[in-house]
């Protein structure tokens, strides 16, 4: 994925990389669900604090990797997006790996589960996600998705979304920053 769209809102890159690919060593996993972090003033982002020695690759210019340890258990994976100094982010909630059997894709449905799956963790933190070999995004399917069967659909860029309110913001926030790839007969 080019780094010009990692420098964008952290909202139109969650939309972006819906449905690209993400890539770790040998894996592949399409995205198919991800929720955007938007900057300092964000109550559910890291970067509310500040600039800590954590969140400072948040702070840096978009297109690199900030996976930090949450709960002690789970690597959390997110790709950092703005211009550098501008914090913002986009955690990866979800991915299907390609290639591989349905109980894979069962073990990818969470942010802690799919690093494990994938092999994402802290040494990834700061990680080019734009010149590594290792750990990248690249194109997927194409922006313009088709619909399988029924389901709440917002159009968004010609493109079809389900838009989720954000889980960590739910009680206080008034727009949704959570997107989900659903219904896609292709995903």
């Amino acid at each position: 994925i080019a780094k010009v769209v990692l420098l964008s809102a952290s909202t139109a890159v969650a939309r972006e990389l819906l449905g690209k690919v993400l890539v770790c060593g040998k894996l592949e996993a399409r995205i198919i669900e991800c929720e955007a972090y938007l900057d300092g003033n964000d109550r559910a982002s890291h970067a509310r604090f500040g600039k800590t020695s954590r969140t400072a690759v948040m702070f840096g210019p978009g297109g690199h990797a900030y996976v930090y340890l949450c709960y002690g258990i789970h690597q959390m994976f997110n790709v950092v997006c703005k211009e550098q100094g501008d914090p913002g982010a986009v955690l990866i909630r979800g991915v299907r790996v390609l290639g591989k059997s349905a109980d894979v894709d069962k073990k990818t449905d969470g942010p802690g589960k799919l690093t494990r799956v994938m092999g994402i963790a802290r040494n990834d933190n700061c990680c080019d996600l734009t010149t590594s070999d290792r750990l990248y995004i690249r194109q997927g399917i194409s922006s313009h998705l088709e619909r399988r069967r029924t389901v709440i659909i917002i159009c968004i860029n010609d493109a079809n979304f389900l838009v989720t309110a954000s889980l960590a913001l739910e009680q206080h926030e008034q727009f949704p920053k959570a997107y989900l790839a659903e219904g896609l007969d292709h995903l």
